[in-house]
């Protein structure tokens, strides 16, 4: 588990390293959420997290939100 998503139950993807804003995180896991997208469809789309915690938000409009 990562927190609270049970990441069996859904499409996950290891990332060594990403950039978010300028900072560079490390072991970063990126877990998809199943979504029928829409253009105007503002729904969670995946989420990616490391020990830090919660790294950004993708929702299915391509919007991000992320961490300073």
């Amino acid at each position: 588990k990562v927190g609270a998503f049970d990441s069996n139950d859904r499409k996950k993807y290891i990332h060594d390293s990403i950039i978010v804003g300028t900072k560079k995180y490390f072991n970063v896991i990126e877990l998809e959420f199943d979504y029928i997208s829409d253009s105007i469809d503002t729904s969670p789309k995946a989420i990616l997290c490391n020990s830090t915690g919660v790294l950004q938000i993708k929702l299915c409009n391509n919007e991000t939100f992320s961490i300073k």
